[in-house]
């Protein structure tokens, strides 16, 4: 189990930190290209007003306390889904929507009780679902499991699971991404606030390896003079996209102004060295949508083809909200 430090006892050489960074940067920025482009202009050409997708729920209530923290979307044989987390004051849980026809919640299956009663945000990558786990009451302990889902939630597979220790805060996961990238899975954590970012990949291919803690990046403390803004937010949601041997993190939250902020970033690993630079920032309607709350992507063919955001719990009937392209 990775057991964090006291981030207060850290003391890095400040000289040394900050001219491997300038590399870093500088070498990221050289090697873009219209692929990036591509992936910049999708997310411009999002309406920035959402349309709604109005969910019935009639498989009973739901556990009490909380609310939704994340959603995706899933196709298992050919039927459309979608996937919501949820935390509450007695479980974590997780519940799945039938989009067809009358949308509807499906079913709904608990992933770990209290203390870790706090599922977050998470991400559906390849049929494979990613998520964090932690006791929002403590702050000291998480867990992020992976599961296989290709058969949907109800017949979800546990296939690996990593546990964090440590100081208050430090070790949470309340926002959690995946993708396959360089010939290995990596699985992207943020602590409370998305203070860090704490970067897992596998030994091998399969999602089933063991995963190692590889680097941790702290954005605030990071040079972004290279960014789009120089802004790092509180991140309720990241989601993880590569193509074409790049990856991109798209992160989703509000700004101190309540503002839906989504912002999209260019994930650079040059020798073992992760770092991130934002290419892009945008702000989305609130109107009854809050991406404090669950919000993801779906992306395709290098771009992003929508957002998804979710209601604060699934009540008797609730709403998805939709921003699309070109609308």
């Amino acid at each position: 189990m990775p057991t964090f430090p006291d981030p207060r006892l850290s003391n890095l050489a400040f000289p040394i930190w900050l001219a491997v960074l300038m590399l870093l940067s500088i070498s990221c920025v050289h090697r873009q290209s219209d692929g990036i482009d591509v992936m910049v202009r999708s997310f411009q050409a999002l309406s920035g007003n959402h349309s709604k997708i109005s969910i019935a729920n009639d498989i009973g209530p739901f556990p009490s306390g909380g609310h939704l923290q994340g959603v995706q979307f899933l196709q298992v044989k050919d039927q459309d889904l979608a996937v919501v987390s949820g935390s509450s004051d007695q479980v974590a849980y997780m519940a799945s929507i039938q989009l067809e026809a009358s949308p509807r919640v499906s079913s709904l299956i608990d992933l770990m009780e209290k203390p870790l009663k706090h599922a977050g945000g998470f991400q559906i990558s390849d049929g494979y679902l990613s998520i964090g786990i932690e006791d929002n009451e403590a702050r000291d302990t998480s867990v992020v499991q992976l599961y296989d889902i290709r058969n949907g939630l109800a017949n979800a597979t546990l296939v690996n699971q990593m546990e964090r220790s440590g100081p208050y805060e430090r070790a949470t996961a309340g926002c959690v991404g995946l993708t396959f990238y360089k010939n290995k899975w990596i699985c992207i954590v943020g602590n409370w606030h998305t203070k860090d970012l704490d970067i897992y990949t596998t030994s091998s291919p399969s999602i089933a390896s063991t995963m190692h803690l590889t680097q941790t990046v702290t954005p605030m403390d990071s040079l972004r003079q290279d960014w789009w803004d120089d802004r790092w937010i509180s991140y309720q949601n990241i989601n993880l996209y590569t193509y074409n041997g790049r990856c991109y993190l798209l992160g989703f939250g509000q700004s101190e102004k309540g503002e839906n902020i989504a912002d999209l970033f260019l994930f650079c690993a040059d020798e073992g060295n992760h770092h991130l630079r934002k290419l892009y920032s945008r702000v989305f309607e609130n109107n009854g949508c809050d991406f404090s709350l669950g919000t993801g992507a779906h992306f395709s063919d290098g771009k992003i083809e929508n957002i998804v955001a979710c209601d604060r719990h699934l009540s008797p009937v609730s709403n998805l909200y939709l921003f699309e392209q070109g609308l």
